[in-house]
């Protein structure tokens, strides 16, 4: 058949696509390849080869076998799947979408015969001219898939990073990924939100000379007065996003890349990457960006620095607001995730930068911290209508909050927020955890015993204190003893969970070494009322 763009292609049933497959699929493979070998041999010598490669038959029709998911599985089992990356790395789209379906349960098999080098080779600067990258929708539709399969293989395996790291290519590839993420925040935006460091240097040389203890004493308020000008991490910069797709793509290759040591370098100097990201993270336009932006801010959060381009305080002032959002789900996109990932992200990155924020700092992030832990636990225990996809990541998320309050705890600036409300929170974690007829996602279920383990030891910190202190926080023991916790039934009233006593004597039973000693403790403050 003839397509829109006036190119001729072969159009196949999937009953035929299959039966070729495996009739023919090896010889068309190998003859696939004996071009591509024959074409590198020719341009070895310089000599010209006078056949368009991608209008070669067996290159049509191994395109159109692969379109189907039934005929790619045959292929990908005789080895088929190098060939078709001969023809991706063309840019042909078809072969690109083919390859990425077959490696999707498993990316490695891009490691085989050096497939991803193929992939890699879209982003060479000797395909400029090539015809797909005239048309910027078949570009963009290029890019976006070369760039979600090679975050797939770096994601699944160092092998796979180190592999594409040490491709030809790869610094095109990363070039392309950082203009994309670049072209988020304009220049006119950039411009007005004031000087970089590096453009304020050079004012500050080319202005007239000043004797030099009044000329050291303006220098010294100009530097602090631009410090105090500098827009806060994402405010007063307008994004323009052409096409989400491509950008949480490209996001998703550079975040997976982050361990490379020299493509960390190159997004920990970039400072239009820095404030695109920044900017994406606060803006809730379009909650996948804010995922894929978040998602590069955790990862670089064990690089951040004191006086770089990302700072502590930077990182902690976007994550005390992520932590607090609630994102709206999304409705489509390759990225897979709901609000509880969205906050396991913005979780871990406060983990590496929270003790080195000042306290003012780290007290806001705490209380944000603490809601959110209330919040966890009434979606998991008391919401009825709350979905399985819902709940997913939940124990992840719970560790991650109650570690955070086993790092904060002890710090004058968190002190207040270990009240009542906080602790009682704590404890209807175990009677829910406990409770005989809870039950947890699998998946969910070492979270949720580590988490109890340290709602357990936070408890068991909290009660070893003064009396005076104790009733300061609000804090008393007959309460905590006599908790009742109420949990949803589906379709039924909700009832009562076991009650604290009888949880902490099935932890003395059943749980860890570190649960066991707490949940003692614990008990024989209780018992001594």
């Amino acid at each position: 058949v003839e397509s829109k763009d006036g190119k001729k292609r072969i159009e196949l049933s999937s009953f035929e696509a299959v039966s070729i497959a495996k009739s023919l699929g090896k010889k068309i493979c190998h003859m696939v390849i004996s071009r591509f070998l024959e074409r590198a041999k020719l341009q070895q010598y310089e000599i010209e080869d006078d056949e368009e490669i991608m209008e070669a038959p067996d290159v049509s029709m191994l395109c159109a076998i692969a379109q189907y998911e039934s005929a790619l599985q045959v292929l990908r089992s005789i080895g088929g799947l190098h060939a078709i990356a001969q023809v991706a790395g063309e840019g042909e789209i078809t072969a690109v979408l083919a390859l990425q379906k077959g490696c999707k349960e498993d990316p490695s098999l891009l490691l085989e015969a050096d497939t991803y080098a193929s992939i890699v080779s879209l982003f060479s600067s000797e395909k400029e001219h090539s015809h797909w990258r005239q048309d910027e929708k078949s570009r963009a539709t290029v890019e976006t898939a070369a760039f979600e399969l090679l975050a797939q293989l770096c994601m699944a395996s160092s092998k796979g990073r180190v592999s594409v790291a040490g491709a030809d290519d790869f610094q095109n590839a990363l070039n392309r990924g950082l203009e994309i993420v670049s072209n988020v925040v304009p220049e006119s935006s950039k411009e007005e939100d004031g000087d970089t460091l590096a453009e304020k240097d050079v004012k500050d040389d080319e202005a007239p000379m000043e004797p030099e203890d009044e000329g050291t004493e303006k220098k010294e308020e100009t530097n602090e007065q631009w410090q105090d000008d500098k827009p806060k991490p994402g405010e007063s910069l307008i994004t323009k996003v052409e096409d989400p797709k491509l950008l949480a793509a490209a996001y998703s290759f550079l975040s997976a890349m982050t361990p490379v040591p020299s493509a960390r370098v190159a997004l920990l100097e970039n400072g239009q990457f820095i404030s695109a990201t920044s900017a994406l993270v606060v803006d809730n336009k379009d909650s996948n960006l804010q995922f894929a932006a978040l998602r590069a801010i955790a990862k670089l959060a064990p690089f951040s620095s004191s006086d770089g381009l990302l700072t502590f305080d930077s990182i902690g002032d976007l994550l005390q607001k992520t932590i607090a959002a609630e994102p709206d789900l999304p409705e489509g996109g390759t990225l897979v995730w709901n609000r509880n990932l969205y906050h396991v992200q913005a979780t871990e990155g406060v983990l590496i930068v929270f003790d080195s924020l000042s306290a003012p700092k780290q007290k806001m992030i705490f209380k944000e911290v603490t809601g959110r832990y209330v919040k966890l636990l009434k979606s998991h225990s008391i919401a009825k209508a709350t979905k399985m996809n819902e709940r997913a990541n939940g124990g992840e998320l719970a560790y991650n909050l109650t570690t955070l309050m086993m790092l904060a705890r002890g710090k004058d600036c968190a002190a207040e927020y270990f009240d009542s409300q906080l602790i009682s929170s704590l404890v209807n974690t175990v009677q829910w955890r406990y409770d005989p007829k809870t039950t947890v996602l699998e998946e969910d279920v070492v979270f949720w015993d580590a988490t109890t383990t340290q709602c357990l030891q936070i408890i068991a910190q909290a009660l070893y204190r003064e009396e005076a202190t104790l009733a300061k926080a609000g804090i008393k023991l007959r309460n905590l003893k006599e908790s009742v916790f109420m949990v949803a039934r589906p379709g039924k009233a909700p009832r009562k969970a076991i009650d604290f006593p009888s949880a902490l004597k099935l932890v003395m039973k059943n749980g860890d070494a570190a649960a066991k000693v707490a949940a003692q403790r614990i008990l024989g403050h209780l018992n001594d009322i």
